[in-house]
């Protein structure tokens, strides 16, 4: 069954949020991609300081046995620009095979929505806990409520498109209250302060270099 999702970052790592793999161990999963081959694990990477009472440092990474052939349909995608602190204001596309809405099954195939990623402000300003984000944390969605990721959808990425025209991992989708309910956007961790903790664990794979590449794979 369907549990969480993911991005491919190199050929043999998979991108996902911590609460996805904690307390799990490897054996349990297998992973499928656009080409429907599945793949075995090698080893599950959560970030040590992850917690699972706030979801702050909510990050892992999967690493595969195999890696996966990049010559058809399946590409990585890339990584944000670390010296960039925010992309508040840009709109955001969610996507995964969640729920179709709140107490509704999972989707039967891939579906997507565009967010709009909301201001440190925006987030405070609703109906969660005040001192509920921490710095690695951003909120993207309507306070309106509307459109939102879903239970399903953990572990997915948030992607915006950059000057170049690639589409980048700027957020994964860690947790919210319900789905699209007002005054509670979904909350994302925010990918951008992780960088050296994903090169530490990608262990000098290649990463997104070829925009076009990756244009024709969300086309």
């Amino acid at each position: 069954m369907h549990h969480c999702g993911g991005s491919l970052i190199t050929s043999r790592h998979v991108l996902t949020a911590g609460h996805c793999l904690s307390s799990y161990d490897k054996k349990q999963f297998r992973l499928r991609f656009a080409d429907k081959k599945k793949y075995r694990i090698k080893g599950l990477h959560v970030h040590k300081k992850y917690n699972k009472s706030t979801y702050n440092n909510d990050i892992a990474i999967i690493e595969l046995e195999q890696p996966v052939p990049l010559d058809g349909l399946v590409k990585t995608v890339c990584l944000p620009d670390a010296l960039r602190f925010h992309y508040i204001g840009m709109t955001g596309v969610a996507i995964g095979w969640g729920r179709i809405a709140e107490g509704e099954p999972t989707s039967k195939k891939l579906r997507k929505v565009d967010l709009p990623i909301l201001s440190e402000t925006e987030c405070e300003e609703s109906n969660y806990p005040k001192g509920r984000f921490t710095n690695n944390m951003f909120c993207a969605g309507y306070m309106e409520g509307q459109r939102d990721s879903c239970n399903g959808d953990s572990g997915g990425a948030l992607h915006v498109r950059n000057q170049l025209g690639a589409m980048e991992v700027v957020g994964l989708v860690s947790f919210g209250r319900g789905c699209a309910r007002p005054k509670f956007p979904g909350v994302y961790t925010k990918v951008t302060n992780y960088m050296n903790w994903i090169a530490d664990h990608i262990k000098g794979e290649c990463i997104c270099s070829m925009p076009k590449d990756i244009i024709q794979s969300f086309v």
